[in-house]
Parts: structure tokens; C-alpha cells; sequence
């Protein structure tokens, strides 16, 4: 089973990179026929800059888990299209020992963590952000997470 949310992430991206500079478009505008008269344009360009914050908090990951008959593995890294990180980790289907959803900011940034058997008991993968999944996605992973958990 392959989960994957490419074009989704790539979706983020291009929000991040539309936020950002509309802010800057309409700041400099905005100060550039005098920002006195210009209320509206600085509104509009904090209005910009508080999507782009939002979209930072909800730290929105590229996710990939690809399931085969002896081994998991998952790939992530920041939506953001600056200083990304790609990470990945696999998990032997026999260690597997579970996982859990952490839910926060509402409800707005889920991230999920997997469990592992070791020799000095269970361990806790780092969190992964799955707030970029759509509802479909979530559903499969979980249905997929369940099934192995059996």
C-alpha cells in the first residue's frame, strides 16, 4: 500500500510562495503611494502575512508511507519551500507495535507517531505531521496502520 501526497504538498508550496510575496507586492505598493492613504493595501498585506504564519504553525509535511510484505517506510519533509529537511525512516513489520495521532491547535495539526519494539521495550518514532492529508488519505492510512497492528 502506497499513501502519498505529492500534489497536495505542492499545492502548499505554491500557497506559501502566493502569500509571501503578495505581502510584499502590497507592502511596498502600499508604501510606495504613500501608506498613509492606504489603510486597505497594509491590511491586506497583514492579512497575507498572517496566512503565511498560519500555514508555518500547521507545520504541514510532504507524507509517503509505502508498505511491503516485510518493511515499512515513510518519507516527510517541510511543505515549506525553504530549508527542508528529507527524512526518512523504515520500521520491520515484526517491531512494529503500534502508533498514535496527536491532535493540536484545535484540532488543525494532527501528527502521528510510530511505535517500535526494541529489545529495551517500545520506542516512539518523532512525530510526523499528516495535516497535509485530505480526509481519504487519513482514513486510508489509518484502515492501513490498523491492519498491521493485527
Amino acid at each position: 500500500m502506497i499513501i502519498d501526497n505529492t500534489l497536495r504538498t505542492s499545492k502548499i508550496k505554491m500557497a506559501f510562495v502566493i502569500s509571501f510575496f503578495a505581502f510584499l507586492v502590497t507592502l511596498i505598493y502600499s508604501f510606495a503611494t504613500g501608506y498613509q492613504n492606504n489603510y486597505v493595501l497594509l491590511g491586506v498585506s497583514l492579512l497575507f502575512l498572517l496566512i503565511y504564519f498560519f500555514l508555518l504553525i500547521l507545520k504541514l509535511h510532504y507524507f509517503h508511507l509505502n508498505t511491503n510484505k516485510q518493511k515499512m517506510l515513510i518519507r516527510f519533509y517541510a511543505a515549506h519551500p525553504l530549508f527542508r529537511k528529507f527524512k526518512a525512516f523504515e520500521i520491520q513489520k515484526r517491531n512494529y507495535a503500534g502508533y498514535e495521532i496527536k491532535k493540536s491547535i484545535f484540532g488543525l495539526r494532527n501528527e502521528i507517531l510510530f511505535l517500535v519494539k526494541t529489545k529495551k521495550g517500545i520506542v516512539k518514532y518523532p512525530a510526523v505531521s499528516i495535516s497535509a492529508l485530505n480526509k481519504k488519505e487519513r482514513e486510508l492510512l489509518i484502515k492501513t496502520l490498523e491492519k498491521l497492528n493485527n
